[in-house]
């Protein structure tokens, strides 16, 4: 986070509308990347198979893979942000070693709070 702070502000203070729309699209890739990676492939495969929606099995196809998505999405982007900040800052206080249990344990935090949406998900479906 504290680099691309620092690549933001060196993109604003060329005062130019360039430089200001470049530093809004890194700033809106760094913070929504996941997000909008996910809605441009979740709207290709349904484009890309609009010629079979004619059977109920593949609008609840569908419907499951959108609010599968859109769950986890959800539930996984308050973490990862978090995960995410701390990590930035064990980065920028250079203390390497402390960062290395991070992925594993934002990992268990993500199943232990997910399973309980999931089983309800999955199991009134």
């Amino acid at each position: 986070m504290a680099g691309i702070g620092f690549v933001l502000r060196k993109l604003v203070k060329k005062h130019e509308l360039y430089s200001y729309g470049a530093a809004f699209f890194h700033s809106m890739m760094a913070s929504a990347g996941p997000w909008i990676i996910t809605i441009i492939t979740l709207g290709s495969f349904f484009l890309l198979s609009q010629s079979l929606t004619g059977s109920i099995q593949y609008i609840e196809f569908r419907m499951i893979i959108l609010f599968n998505f859109s769950l986890s999405l959800v539930i996984a982007a308050p973490i990862a942000n978090c995960a995410t900040r701390y990590l930035a800052d064990l980065l920028y206080k250079e203390k390497y070693d402390a960062g290395s249990g991070l992925m594993i344990s934002m990992l268990m935090i993500l199943f232990l709070f997910s399973l309980p949406f999931s089983f309800c998900y999955y199991y009134f479906f």
